[in-house]
């Protein structure tokens, strides 16, 4: 997904596109993505919904390029709505 602050996600924000990458996943699926650009598209904001409270989100460090991970599981994301 685009990261942009019009919110603009391009053809995925077609659920049909998503539901088809989404269920084809047999044992795990991982999605990368800005979520505050993704919260802007109804649908892809429910998957993010559902991933938060079914899955595990894991959240990049602003500013954070080489040398480990990275990654926190504490994200402060923003609110769906």
């Amino acid at each position: 997904v685009r990261s942009n602050n019009l919110g603009a996600v391009g053809f995925l924000g077609d659920s049909r596109r998503m539901n088809v990458a989404v269920t084809r996943a047999r044992k795990h699926a991982v999605i990368v993505c800005d979520s505050s650009t993704i919260c802007h598209n109804t649908y892809l904001a429910r998957l993010l919904r559902h991933i938060r409270y079914f899955g595990r989100v894991r959240h990049a460090e602003a500013g954070g390029s080489g040398g480990g991970s990275g990654l926190t599981m504490n994200p402060i994301l923003p609110p769906l709505t």
